[in-house]
């Protein structure tokens, strides 16, 4: 899966644990090598862009991500 083509989009987000993230702000992508502990790559989201704090996601908790509306 490349999360980092969902940077700068509005997403739909359903994590391998069944939560769901509806309607979220992908603030950026951290790859792996800069990510310490644990080394995986990562998106930033946020409520609505230009949200002051947000949720990291790692790339193995996400089932299934898509783009909200026809961007």
């Amino acid at each position: 899966m490349d999360i980092k083509s969902f940077v700068g989009k509005n997403v739909n987000i359903e994590c391998t644990d069944g939560e769901k993230f509806n309607d979220y702000y992908v603030d950026c992508f951290t790859d792996a090598y800069d990510n310490c502990d644990p080394e995986k790559n990562s998106i930033d989201i946020l409520k609505n862009e230009g949200a002051k704090s947000g949720i990291t996601l790692y790339e193995d908790e996400i089932k299934n991500i898509e783009v909200v509306g026809n961007e």
